[in-house]
């Protein structure tokens, strides 16, 4: 994983503050979300294939809000599970509440937050698990149907188990600490560092990707 290298594309690029400025005023809008979420998936493209202007200006911004919808929307319907049962979790509580003082209250309580918590957390690592390869996989453009079968993932992540966690846990505490660092200039500075914090985390996701089909001799669907 080439740290080093996801830093420095970014200013290597002649528009780079540009690119970068735009990306942090649609950041702070909040309704623009998927197309930040997309300009993050044409990053993973460039990278992923060799491009060698990884760094996107922002002339396919619909392109990358309908990319970052997919994102959203995936996620979306994979954490419904946890959701239902968070829904039908709360009236079991409330009903164990008002008996609290008994101890059929208490043990059903504590019986029912264990189960609550470990399926929570083991869905949850699951699901991360899938969900890691998600940003490569709609780069290559894949279908909402194919990014819905776990299988698919799975296929990526054994090939690159290593890669995807090196760029996932690594990327996601530069991004932040990156990102935070705007804060210390009266909030002004985070329309620069958020951005880049996503460029950075978006471009070791590209490598981590590249490096999963090329382990697996993967044939990457042409973009369209």
């Amino acid at each position: 994983m080439d740290f080093g290298k996801a830093f420095s594309f970014i200013t290597n690029d002649k528009q780079w503050f540009k690119k970068i400025i735009i990306g942090g005023l649609l950041t702070v809008l909040g309704i623009t979300l998927p197309a930040v979420t997309g300009w993050m998936v044409e990053i993973i493209r460039r990278v992923s294939s060799n491009n060698p202007d990884p760094l996107p200006d922002w002339d396919n911004i619909g392109g990358y809000f309908m990319d970052g919808l997919k994102i959203i929307g995936v996620s979306l319907v994979w954490m419904l599970p946890v959701i239902l049962v968070t829904i039908c979790f709360t009236p079991f509580t409330i009903l164990a509440a008002e008996n609290l003082d008994s101890n059929t209250g208490a043990t059903l309580i504590t019986l029912g937050t264990i189960c609550f918590s470990l399926f929570i957390l083991g869905y949850s690592l699951a699901i991360a698990a899938i969900l890691l390869p998600l940003f490569g996989l709609v780069a290559e453009n894949r279908s909402f149907g194919e990014l819905l079968r776990p299988n698919t993932a799975l296929r990526y992540v054994r090939a690159n188990i290593g890669g995807y966690l090196i760029a996932a846990i690594g990327g996601s505490f530069i991004a932040n600490f990156i990102g935070s660092l705007g804060v210390l200039l009266c909030g002004i500075g985070t329309l620069v560092t958020m951005p880049f914090g996503l460029a950075v985390y978006a471009h070791l996701m590209g490598q981590a990707h590249a490096q999963s089909v090329q382990n697996q001799q993967l044939v990457v669907p042409p973009a369209v």
